[in-house]
């Protein structure tokens, strides 16, 4: 199942897809900015991100997640050096690259055995998992967050390289077997 975790209620959009309050706060650099109504505090920030964070970490436990890598690193910041890509992480320390991603520090899409996360822009977190969106949802609603099913939101990676083409595939559980598939395709089309 893929969703879309933000703080942003799915009902405030109108029939275009707008967003209702364009001056609502986004982002960490969006602190103190008289531009955002009402003016974003580093308090208020930071309770929305452990908002974030709790959902993400009982995501993890319902989905029975504990270990995570980082893969498709990219650092943008010196606080983003101490992450490795393809390291095994445990779901207390993602909570930390989580908060890194959140910030602009740094992104990368966060695997799991049961779980595939990418940290969106605009404070809009993409999950890929098999729990239900029931359950999901009431993860949301208890920290007050909303979860919205997406048809279809995939995260990809480079397979590798085949003739000079870089061969994408989905990251994760999901990937798995068409990994196999699209290398067992390539193979055949090479012999042949």
């Amino acid at each position: 199942m893929f969703y879309k975790i933000s703080k942003y209620n799915p009902n405030d959009y109108d029939e275009n897809g707008k967003y209702r309050y364009p001056k609502e706060w986004t982002g960490y650099s969006d602190i103190n900015k008289k531009s955002c109504f009402p003016v974003l505090t580093r308090k208020e920030y930071e309770r929305v991100e452990e908002l974030y964070l709790k959902t993400i970490e009982e995501i993890a436990i319902s989905s029975k997640t504990d270990s995570f890598e980082i893969r498709r690193l990219e650092r943008w910041t010196i606080q983003s050096y101490k992450w490795r890509q393809s390291k095994k992480y445990h779901v207390m320390k993602i909570k930390s690259f989580i908060r890194d991603c959140l910030r602009n520090r740094v992104w990368g899409v966060i695997v799991g055995r049961e779980l595939v996360i990418d940290v969106g822009y605009d404070f809009y977190v993409h999950v890929q998992c098999n729990l239900s969106v029931e359950t999901v949802s009431n993860i949301c609603a208890n920290s007050h967050l909303y979860c919205v099913e997406t048809e279809f939101y995939e995260i990809y990676d480079v397979l590798r390289e085949y003739d000079g083409e870089e061969i994408y595939v989905p990251v994760g559980m999901f990937g798995n077997k068409l990994r196999l598939i699209i290398a067992k395709v390539k193979y055949s089309l090479k012999k042949s």
